[in-house]
């Protein structure tokens, strides 16, 4: 499988930019700013509505990695690189 060799890094980056959304987050919530807000507070709602639309999108990222992935391990394992 030498084709997911070559994807794993893509994996890594988006695991990382799912912390980097989860981290922002918290960071964000624990700020002096909103520390203090009701959670159902308007900053609240619109904070988590980012980070909603920001995970959104890193999910669609990751799905359209995962088809690639699979589409090119499919195309190794018809072709196989040496004779059999």
């Amino acid at each position: 499988m030498l084709f997911a060799a070559t994807w794993l890094p893509s994996f890594g980056l988006i695991a990382n930019d799912y912390r980097a959304v989860i981290a922002g987050y918290l960071a964000a919530r624990a700020s002096r700013r909103l520390a203090d807000r009701a959670p159902d507070s308007r900053q609240i709602k619109g904070l988590l509505d980012r980070t909603i639309e920001e995970l959104a999108a890193l999910d669609e990222r990751r799905a359209r990695l995962v088809s690639r992935l699979a589409a090119a391990s499919a195309r190794s394992e018809e072709a196989p690189l040496t004779p059999q």
